[in-house]
């Protein structure tokens, strides 16, 4: 896996070196904008421009046309564009750096059977996991425990002699001493240093090997005075034990998969005890002439790494668009409730003897200076009012001004309003307070209903609260009723 991640580090680099010059002059006007991404803006820029000639891009142009009227959308749209797939390219450098650094660091452990395995300190143990071809038709799964470096016997002795006194403490378990036990005694199977320890009662049916009382017999077969029972301990680490005789009738097994996974941890097993003075441990090659090649199992192989990574780049780059979006679906909002108040102006200076050009330049001068005083202030409707503005002092005919207007609204109120507006051009003012105290009357209501909806929507956004806290309650009230029983 790191052979990929610098594959992908390679070529995010490559990017950004080759295009490092694209629209270096734009860059440099929006330093601040871009901010820490200034040394791969041009290079987001490059990816930009190649994006907005797709569906999304065009979707995203066409957000920004609407959110930033007089603002050069299309230099927004870039910013925008540029600052998210920057995001998703830090994303993708620092996923692919996580991905080299787990590998190198899962790489540590790496095993080649011929070099050898590389024993742990006294006390300690590696557990390694190994698939292993040539074994059987398939591929196996073994895991193999590899103790710390044994010490010499002098050392090993005290070692012993340490851990038996401190046996001697544990094992007493609730009991007052090893004179007076009335419970279970404690008896542990390993102890420092990976110590193991084998119980054996004298007298198991009164205590077993595990230091369990058998009640029933103690009580009809010991007096008041007490009996002694012995247990046997063997303290085993590595080729240190005791020996035991048993006695089982052998025979033939049978060579299946199971038979010869069990041989070959057998094999290493005695091959690692056997060695346990060596500081390295080499696997067995092959067993009963069967070549043996080992492959160290991983818990991580990588590609985990690589999917979040690439999700992140793409989640960044979806979120990106998505504010856009929202941006887009505000403004629509907006608009839709400044409609009656738009009306409402437009009727009172109308009425006032002002023309409809007049009336328009009238709303227009008031609104930049309230955004001049407070440019927080800003109201979308305005926005495409100004621009309007702008286009009949350019010359362009009021009549086809206020229709695309309408148009660039994008909503069926505003598209009528500037019907209106043209059509009392071409037939003259009389009746176009009538039709504007008509259409406000419909708009109103329609403001009403939207308000409505709006409410409706608040109250089911507030049914998953209300559900929690109801479940809240009946934990409250239901918990210490079970609790009771």
């Amino acid at each position: 896996m790191r052979w990929i991640g610098a594959a992908g580090i390679l070529i995010l680099v490559s990017m950004v070196w080759i295009k490092r010059n694209y629209r270096r002059e734009f860059v440099q006007r929006h330093r601040k904008e871009f901010g820490w991404r200034m040394p791969i803006a041009s290079c987001m820029l490059w990816i930009a421009d190649r994006w907005s000639r797709g569906e999304p891009g065009k979707r995203e142009e066409k957000y920004a046309q609407a959110v930033y009227v007089r603002n050069q959308p299309r230099v927004h749209r870039d910013l925008h564009a540029a600052r998210a797939f920057g995001n998703a390219w830090c994303a993708l450098l620092l996923g692919f750096l996580v991905i080299i650094g787990a590998d190198v660091v899962s790489s540590e452990k790496t095993v080649q059977p011929e070099q050898g395995i590389t024993r742990p300190e006294f006390g300690q143990e590696e557990e390694y996991t190994f698939q292993v071809d040539g074994l059987t038709g398939q591929t196996e799964e073994i895991t193999v425990t590899v103790e710390g470096r044994q010490p010499g016997e002098e050392v090993m002795a005290e070692v012993f002699d340490d851990i038996m006194e401190k046996t001697k403490t544990q094992m007493v378990g609730d009991n007052p001493s090893l004179d007076e036990v009335r419970s279970d005694l404690e008896l542990p199977t390993v102890s420092d240093y990976g110590v193991r320890l084998e119980w054996k009662s004298s007298d198991s049916e009164l205590i077993n090997d595990w230091g369990e009382i058998q009640r029933e017999a103690v009580m009809e077969t010991v007096g008041e005075e007490g009996k002694l029972v012995s247990f046997s301990v063997r303290m085993t680490y590595a080729s240190y034990e005791s020996n035991y005789e048993i006695y089982v009738r052998l025979m033939p097994p049978v060579k299946d998969d199971e038979y010869w996974k069990e041989m070959l941890m057998a094999n290493i097993n005695k091959k690692e005890k056997e060695t346990i003075q060596d500081s390295v441990f080499y696997l067995p090659d092959q067993l009963e002439q069967r070549p043996l090649h080992y492959e160290q199992k991983r818990e991580n192989s990588g590609w985990e790494y690589l999917v979040l990574t690439l999700a992140a780049a793409a989640l960044l780059i979806w979120a990106g668009h998505e504010k856009m979006k929202k941006e887009f679906e505000r403004r629509e909002e907006q608009i839709q409730r400044d409609y009656p108040r738009v009306l409402e102006k437009m009727g009172i200076l109308l009425r006032a003897g002002m023309t409809i050009r007049g009336a328009w330049q009238r709303m227009v001068e008031e609104y930049e200076e309230r955004i001049e005083r407070d440019p927080r202030r800003k109201r979308y409707v305005y926005e495409e009012m100004f621009v309007t503005w702008n286009q009949i002092r350019n010359g362009r005919p009021e009549g086809q001004a206020y229709t695309e207007f309408g148009r660039r609204c994008g909503t069926y109120p505003y598209i009528k309003f500037g019907n209106i507006l043209e059509q009392n051009l071409k037939q003259g003012i009389a009746g176009i307070s009538r039709a504007l105290e008509r259409e406000m009357t419909d708009a109103l209501e329609a403001r009403k209903n939207l308000a409505l909806k709006r409410g409706e929507e608040a109250q089911t956004k507030l049914l998953l609260p209300m559900f929690l806290m109801l479940g809240i309650v009946l934990v409250i009230l239901l918990v210490p009723a079970f609790l009771s029983f």
